[in-house]
């Protein structure tokens, strides 16, 4: 399927190689890693790594709905990250 042009997209790529370079894995787990991490990881999460994701909500900050948007795990969805693998040596 066509990958999605969003800000989760350009935060699985960085940490694809975050994770590549860190530790040296094979690239295909540093992508396992990174799509589990997409997965698994709150917005609040993301955003405290990559501050430019924050930019995804679109509300006041601070308010009750922001509080829960941190919260959520918005990636769960395969949609967001499966559509990604390696091919290569």
């Amino acid at each position: 399927w066509a990958i999605p042009d969003h800000l989760v997209t350009a935060v699985l790529l960085a940490r694809f190689y975050e994770f590549w370079q860190a530790d040296d894995p094979p690239p295909a787990e540093a992508l396992r890693q990174a799509q589990r991490w997409v997965r698994d990881s709150t917005n609040g999460e993301k955003t405290a790594d990559y501050p430019w994701y924050g930019g995804a909500y679109r509300g006041r900050t601070g308010s009750a709905a922001h509080r829960m948007w941190l919260a959520a795990r918005t990636h769960q969805h395969p949609y967001w990250w499966a559509g990604f693998t390696y091919t290569g040596a």
